[in-house]
């Protein structure tokens, strides 16, 4: 199966739900601004101009690939003529923004809107997106904006991806600590890795305390190396895990998870974004998405990060593997192989357990009618149809695997 394109593209005869009132904002021989930075109570009114939206009851009717399709509703003049501010404000508004926090790093969150989404690829081409992004970010205010979980998470990823692709000057990277410090209370920036380093190596006395603290016995083996996570917060122990007969490389997890408070309101904006979902377990980052399918410890009892669980998955006296692209029975793990933004060749992204067995003949009905659970990258534990997750993670196949 090819890699299914969810954006229309450029679009010229597209017309969205509300391009009457977009298109007296966006005019071009207006030169008004179509987001009135001066008027706080039409910071948040972007979303209005989406043609479908998570407030709507139609929006609940619709897989992942639908509701993508119905964010892109805006013709390439519309988005041409449509200032970086006013780029970023749809960004920040964008009904499926929550989604950057399903994958490992926000960075990668963001490649994935990039590759979606039509407002977020036109932004990243903007030759002034630093500096409009840079006086966004510091304007961010978590006591006055709604959805400012969403907002936060779209600006630091989009920042993130800055950082890697541009770089910013001294100057610009202290503003952005100084009000990321401001924004989460951490004393640590997840942007330089120079000050992470620096900040690991004048407080191994406290580093080695936790650590001594948290001792596991079961199948992790570290290898004496500690890190700090910038993008999760946290830090960790690198090692291996031993199952089924051999061994992957992993991470253990030991401090800094999600508040109660944050957890509930990741929750919350998932859910909201993806009414079909079903919560299984809060958000953590304490496992991903590999070491929840393969490990199948209790939620409380995981605390590993797997990159690659291939050796699991091909150790044959534990598991059958069958083609791509089969149909789906009770407690497969299956593993998803897609592209994203700018790759050329299918890459592991995503591992899931299959709760509900596929029906029909074809690969299509197979996704559409199983239902797998899985770890969603940083967030929680959600119960999706195999079709959803295949979308998210830009699936070009799949590989069930049998337990025997």
């Amino acid at each position: 199966m090819s890699f299914i394109n969810l954006k229309k593209g450029k679009k010229t005869s597209v017309i969205c739900g509300h391009f009457t009132a977009f298109l007296i904002l966006f005019s071009m021989s207006v030169g008004t601004c179509a987001i009135d930075m001066e008027n706080h109570e039409n910071k948040d009114s972007c979303r209005q101009y989406y043609e479908v939206t998570s407030a709507e009851e139609a929006w609940t009717e619709m897989d992942l690939s639908q509701q993508i399709e119905a964010c892109n509703c805006f013709s390439e003049e519309q988005l041409y003529v449509a200032t970086t501010r006013e780029l970023l404000e749809l960004a920040k508004s964008y009904p499926l923004g929550i989604d950057a926090m399903l994958f490992d790093t926000y960075e990668e969150g963001i490649e994935h809107l990039i590759s979606t989404s039509d407002v977020f690829e036109e932004l990243v081409g903007r030759s002034d997106l630093k500096k409009e992004l840079l006086d966004c970010y510091e304007h961010l205010d978590g006591k006055s904006e709604s959805d400012f979980l969403v907002k936060r998470i779209v600006l630091e990823g989009l920042i993130r991806y800055q950082w890697k692709h541009d770089g910013f000057t001294a100057g610009e990277k202290k503003r952005i600590i100084k009000h990321h410090e401001k924004l989460s209370a951490e004393l640590l920036s997840n942007y330089l890795n120079d000050i992470i380093i620096t900040y690991i190596d004048d407080n191994q006395t406290r580093l080695f305390d936790m650590l001594n603290l948290a001792t596991r016995s079961d199948g992790f083996t570290g290898d004496g190396t500690y890190w700090y996570l910038g993008d999760m917060y946290s830090y960790v122990e690198k090692g291996i895990y031993t199952k089924y007969g051999t061994s992957v490389e992993c991470f253990r997890y030991i401090s800094n998870d999600y508040s109660y408070a944050d957890a509930l309101a990741i929750a919350n904006d998932l859910l909201t974004a993806h009414p079909s979902w079903v919560l299984l377990g809060h958000a953590t980052k304490r496992f991903n998405c590999h070491s929840y399918a393969w490990l199948m410890l209790a939620y409380n009892s995981n605390d590993y990060w797997i990159n690659d669980p291939t050796n699991y998955a091909l150790a044959s006296s534990y598991f059958g593997s069958n083609y791509a692209n089969s149909s789906l029975t009770i407690n497969q793990r299956v593993l998803i192989h897609g592209m994203q933004n700018g790759e050329t060749s299918p890459s592991l992204k995503h591992s899931a357990v299959v709760s509900i067995p596929s029906q029909g003949t074809t690969t299509m009905s197979y996704m559409t009618t199983a239902k797998v659970r899985s770890k969603l990258g940083a967030s929680g534990i959600f119960l999706t149809t195999m079709y959803d997750v295949y979308v998210l993670y830009g699936g070009t196949y799949y590989i069930p695997y049998t337990p025997l």
